[in-house]
């Protein structure tokens, strides 16, 4: 069964600099709206893709997303929480 992306949840997109949090607002069968930190006033049309492992993904700027690593406020906490005290 593929994994796909649901409306209203945030998940955690990754690059070699750091994170950001990606909500997706809706969705069609081939591409995601999302709002991020960056610019909360618009969504931005994605279109997404399948891994071989069946996890449906977003390559959003120059982050990579998938519908398997889903971002929890605790999470987020603990990210801010280290970002700033321990860098």
């Amino acid at each position: 069964m593929r994994k796909q992306f649901e409306i209203g949840k945030t998940y955690k997109g990754g690059n070699g600099v750091g994170e950001v949090a990606i909500t997706i607002v809706k969705r069609t069968a081939q591409t995601v709206w999302v709002k991020t930190c960056m610019d909360e006033s618009k969504a931005c049309r994605i279109n997404t893709k399948y891994c071989g492992d069946g996890v449906e993904s977003i390559y959003y700027r120059s982050w990579v997303a998938d519908s398997g690593d889903e971002y929890s406020k605790e999470e987020q906490m603990n990210d801010s929480y280290y970002a700033a005290y321990h860098r």
